[in-house]
């Protein structure tokens, strides 16, 4: 049994070893990706916060990264930069352009504070979401545009193209349709509705 543990973890040990030699991209001078990243709590991860994750991440309570193109695990799953793919836990925080799915009780893009810190990123990417956001609370704020869809108790954006449903849906300047029982665009004619709003 020992000797079958020690084997395990050998292999266990070799595979992250080999999975977490940073990739040099001939693109950027300062930019390193890694295939796998497994966090405690930011900085006790395997890679360091300002490196891209491209494959999976796993975040056992917060973990933070500048970049990720694929799976995104764990209670808080923060990020400085851009995301593709899909994040799932109770917190998913991108502060660049989103790409893909959310899933979580709170999901936020935009340039908001670093969990835990007053900063916010200082890169001037674009803030915006393609894709899908299903929690309790929906942010796309507070600037930025939600292209796609938004399902959850409260949703909110700066501005919006395409669909919201809720219980509460703001946004500031939408093209699409809000469902829910308190939906509110700034900018149409009938700006405060019950059950359906749109604006085109």
């Amino acid at each position: 049994m020992i000797k079958k543990i020690s084997r395990s973890s050998i292999i266990l040990l070799t595979f992250l070893f080999l999975c977490n030699i940073p990739a040099y991209s001939q693109s950027d001078s300062d930019l390193y990706i890694t295939r796998i990243q497994l966090s405690l709590w930011n900085p006790i991860q395997t890679t360091p916060e300002n490196e891209d994750v491209l494959g999976f991440r796993l975040n056992l309570l917060y973990g933070e990264n500048r970049d990720l193109s694929g799976f995104d695990l764990g209670i808080v799953n923060s990020l400085t930069g851009n995301m593709a793919g899909l994040q799932a836990g109770l917190f998913n925080i991108d502060r660049g352009e989103m790409l893909g799915v959310q899933i979580g009780m709170d999901n936020a893009v935009g340039d908001l504070p670093a969990f835990g810190t007053g900063a916010t990123s200082s890169d001037p990417r674009n803030i915006d979401m393609h894709g899908l956001q299903f929690g309790v609370l929906n942010l796309v704020y507070p600037a930025g545009v939600m292209n796609g869809v938004q399902i959850g108790l409260v949703n909110v954006a700066d501005k919006a193209h395409g669909l919201q449903i809720g219980i509460i849906n703001y946004v500031n300047n939408m093209t699409g349709v809000q469902i829910g029982l308190i939906n509110y665009i700034e900018n149409a004619e009938i700006y405060l509705s019950p059950f359906i709003n749109a604006c085109f």
